[in-house]
């Protein structure tokens, strides 16, 4: 659906009106806020991950520290993804209109 929708929008660039000019800024400030999200839940993760690791002793708050960190790697890594394939979508149909 997503795909159609882009190819729709394509095809009808040319007769762009103010609502599908807000609509594609809507999409942009969208995207802006998903990115903030990734990281505050990396940042959030790395706090929980070092708090872990100084208030319980042992192996069992190294491991969920490590845990906890590699989770924190693996959202900044997904979040990157994301929003740049989404950008890059809105790149290419900005564009097309120029």
């Amino acid at each position: 659906m997503k795909l159609e929708k882009l190819k729709e929008f394509e095809q009808n660039k040319d007769n762009m009106t103010l609502e599908e000019y807000l609509s594609l800024e809507r999409t942009h400030l969208s995207v802006e806020r998903t990115h903030l999200s990734y990281m505050r839940t990396v940042v959030s993760m790395i706090v929980a991950g070092i708090t872990l690791f100084k208030l319980v002793n042992g192996w069992e708050g190294l491991i969920c520290a490590g845990i906890l960190l590699l989770s924190a790697t693996y959202f900044y890594i997904r979040g990157k993804k994301v929003c740049n394939s989404t950008k890059k979508h809105l790149r290419y149909i900005e564009d097309e209109d120029d």
